[in-house]
């Protein structure tokens, strides 16, 4: 569980309330966003409470060349959630 410190609202969500994308109402909009851990689910290990997060609707790899370089945000092998 992560308490939200910031989000965005990208073009993607400006499409979607303008109605240019077509997407069943209702819905919340800033699916990019920053916080801290306030809470962990059984079986994580590689975070721990308070650690300061960002939250986006495509995992990086966290191996791929890229993801080792400062274009992580071109992760290769991005996978959904």
């Amino acid at each position: 569980m992560v308490e939200i410190a910031a989000t965005g609202v990208c073009h993607s969500d400006l499409s979607v309330a303008d109605e240019a994308l077509d997407n069943p109402m209702p819905i919340v909009l800033g699916y990019e966003g920053a916080g801290t851990i306030i809470h962990l689910g059984e079986g994580v290990t590689d975070l721990a409470v308070d650690d300061h997060v960002v939250l986006a609707w495509l995992a990086q790899c966290g191996e791929c060349l890229l993801m080792k370089t400062a274009a992580a945000r071109r992760c290769a092998r991005r996978r959904m959630p």
